[in-house]
């Protein structure tokens, strides 16, 4: 498993649908049990995981998390709970009322567009969110709660 202020990558010994509403307790021996409610971002299987064993690597945006887990991201190598998966998604300062936002964006001059999926409290603070992170060549075209 591996954690980050954006979210938190994990394998799994079951399927996940990506957008599927997660529970999770993180076990971290200096800090105790972490609950995490998160949504699966993407899933990928994985063959030949954990030592042989079929799985399914799955990336999740954070919704909301108990404080141990800002905490665990403070602590030397938190990032790296466990070397097996990569880190995605986002987590933004009042996780409490977040809501899962699909973004459009699209490239200007061009038919060119993506789908970004973000936490955010409301549609005008996803679209702010992922205005940020864009250059001159791309614009937000639609924001919708997922």
């Amino acid at each position: 498993m591996e954690v980050s202020e954006g979210g938190l990558c994990f394998l799994s010994p079951v399927a996940i649908e990506p957008d599927e509403s997660l529970s999770l307790q993180i076990e971290v021996p200096a800090l105790g049990s972490i609950d995490v409610h998160a949504l699966a971002w993407h899933v990928n299987r994985v063959d030949g995981a954990a030592g042989g064993m079929e799985g399914w690597s799955v990336g999740a945006v954070i919704v909301t998390a108990d404080d141990g887990y800002s905490t665990l991201l403070m602590e030397p190598g938190a990032g790296e709970v466990s070397p097996d998966n990569e880190t995605t998604a986002v987590l933004h300062e009042s996780p409490s009322e977040q809501f899962l936002f699909k973004v459009r964006i699209k490239q200007k001059a061009s038919p060119r567009t993506r789908l970004l999926r973000l936490t955010a409290a409301s549609e005008q603070e996803a679209e702010s969110l992922a205005a940020e992170d864009l250059d001159d060549s791309w614009t937000v075209v639609e924001v919708k709660r997922a």
